[in-house]
This record gives C-alpha cells, sequence and structure tokens, in this order.
C-alpha cells in the first residue's frame, strides 16, 4: 500500500493540470476581428475565441453551428432587479460554505 501510495504521488508530480485549459491564447475583441479581417483565423475558433471573453452574441454569429435565439421580442415590463447580496445572505444562512463567482475569462 505504500508503495502505491508513493507512486501515485509521483506520477502527480509530473502532471500539469490546469483547470482552464485551452489551445486559443485569449485576445481582445479588437484582436479578434484583426484576424478575421486579415483571414487569420476561421470563423470556427473566432466563434470561441470570442466565447471565451463572454462575447455571447459575437461567438454565435461566428459558429459554425446555426444558432437561434427564438426570441424576436420580449416583454419586461412584469419583470424587476433586486439586489444580490440579500438573496446571497438569506441562502448562505443555511450552507457552511458559499463560493461567488463572476469570471467571465475577459483580458
Amino acid at each position: 500500500m505504500k508503495h502505491l501510495l508513493c507512486s501515485i504521488v509521483f506520477f502527480l508530480s509530473f502532471c500539469d493540470v490546469n483547470s482552464q485549459s485551452h489551445p486559443y491564447s485569449i485576445k481582445f475583441s479588437h484582436q479578434i476581428e484583426t484576424d478575421i479581417a486579415n483571414g487569420d483565423i476561421p470563423s470556427a475558433r473566432a466563434a470561441t475565441l470570442y466565447s471565451l471573453i463572454g462575447e455571447y452574441q459575437l461567438s454565435s454569429r461566428y459558429s459554425d453551428i446555426p444558432v437561434s435565439w427564438g426570441v424576436v421580442t420580449m416583454d419586461m415590463s412584469t419583470y424587476s432587479t433586486d439586489s444580490a447580496i440579500t438573496h446571497i445572505i438569506e441562502a448562505a444562512a443555511h450552507h457552511k460554505l458559499v463560493v461567488i463567482s463572476e469570471n467571465q475569462m475577459r483580458p
């Protein structure tokens, strides 16, 4: 058992794990637009790059899979905004750990 555990630890010490690994460097939207205009990247890669920085409308425009939002107009008069802090505090009262993440991978 001791040898197995040592072997696992030894193996894991050589593994390079990245929780947000992707093969493309993150670019600003103007850099992506320049690459598209110059023909340096295909449209599918542009869609991926836009999605990495949270530009989902632009991502769907360049996607090789047709995307339809299915909404032409939307009545927003029945909706209102609330403070998120109030809801987070209410939910946190019943849990030992609360994680709030708003990372959109924007450069």
